[in-house]
Formats: structure tokens, C-alpha cells, sequence
């Protein structure tokens, strides 16, 4: 059961009244009418009958369309490879005599810079304490 009653305007809007309103009288907001609320609720709209959910249905034909699709790609696969015709027979002698690849040394990695060195002095600063210079 609905919480609110419609009630039509003779202005033309439609005000949502609550229930337990029933019998009263209400105003308008858009034109500032009075309206009486009817104290018998109309029975709500049956909803259709639900059939067969069609989700299920969906998914069967895809599935099924798959598979359809995966037999006609392997029957096409094996018609081209049962028409292609056999390689020529490979023939060792009709190929250049090929010579052996040579070992070339591996260069010299290049040499270090020089190692640097750094020299930190310390000395008193007579005006502020031990600072370092």
C-alpha cells in the first residue's frame, strides 16, 4: 500500500498527499486552490505477470553462436590445409657451402679516469667558535 494519495488540481497539478490526510482538505501550492482528499485509496495496479526470465535465453544463443562460429573456422582450417599443396623436397647438395663464423675478441673494457681525492682541512675560527671552513 502506498504512503501517499494523488490528487488532481483543477488547475492541472498533481499534489501527493499523505495518507493519513484522507477526507481533509489541502491547498494548492502551485495556485493556492483548496482540494479535498478523497477518502476512498485506489487499489493498486496489478503488475503483469513476470514470464520466463529472457536473460538465460541471451546467454544460451551466444553460446551457441560461439560454438557455430568455432566449427566453421576449424571445417575452413582443415578444407585450406587438406588444398595446399606439399613444400619441394629440401635438397642440401643446392645450397652454398657456408663458411664457419670466426670468434671476434671481445675489446678491452676502457680504462678508469683517475681516482679523486678530497682533502677536508678543519681549523678554528677564533671570532665564532669551532667552524668548518
Amino acid at each position: 500500500m502506498s504512503s501517499f494519495i494523488r490528487v488532481k488540481c483543477p488547475c492541472g497539478k498533481t499534489l501527493r498527499v499523505p495518507v493519513h490526510l484522507k477526507g481533509k482538505r489541502v491547498e494548492c501550492p502551485a495556485c493556492g486552490g483548496i482540494n479535498l482528499v478523497s477518502t476512498d485509496v485506489p487499489a493498486r495496479a496489478e503488475a503483469p505477470a513476470a514470464g520466463p526470465a529472457l536473460w538465460w535465453k541471451a546467454g544460451w544463443l551466444a553460446l551457441f553462436g560461439f560454438l557455430g562460429l568455432l566449427l566453421v573456422g576449424s571445417v575452413i582450417f582443415v578444407l585450406v590445409k587438406l588444398n595446399e599443396p606439399e613444400p619441394p623436397p629440401f635438397d642440401q647438395a643446392a645450397l652454398p657451402a657456408l663458411k664457419p663464423l670466426k670468434k671476434k675478441e671481445a675489446p678491452a673494457p676502457p680504462a678508469l679516469p683517475p681516482k679523486l681525492e678530497v682533502v677536508l682541512t678543519l681549523r678554528a675560527n677564533p671570532h665564532r667558535g669551532n667552524s668548518v671552513s
